[in-house]
């Protein structure tokens, strides 16, 4: 993944103070794909936290093991904010 993406996109947002800016601000600039897939992701993660196993997490999603495999990834091997969730689900 290309860092300069990530800290160019995170300076941006970092600057919104406001909640309702910040809402149609994201609106704008990601499709409704792009922020179902991300609300997915968030779910996926929130779900491994609860415990849940992966297969329960798929056939509740109508997803993938795979995806959900992948995610569990992340939480175990993933940066700080989700290894230590310093981030709220």
């Amino acid at each position: 993944m290309n860092k300069k993406y990530v800290t160019d996109l995170t300076d941006l947002l970092w600057q919104i103070e406001d909640k309702k800016y910040l809402d149609s601000f994201v609106e704008d600039l990601l499709t409704e794909k792009e922020l179902k897939d991300i609300a997915d992701r968030v779910k996926i993660l929130r779900l491994l936290r609860q415990g849940k196993t992966q297969r329960a997490i798929a056939e509740e999603l109508w997803i993938s093991v795979t995806t959900v495999n992948r995610w569990a990834k992340v939480l175990k091997n993933g940066t700080w904010a989700f290894k230590d969730l310093k981030i709220t689900l």
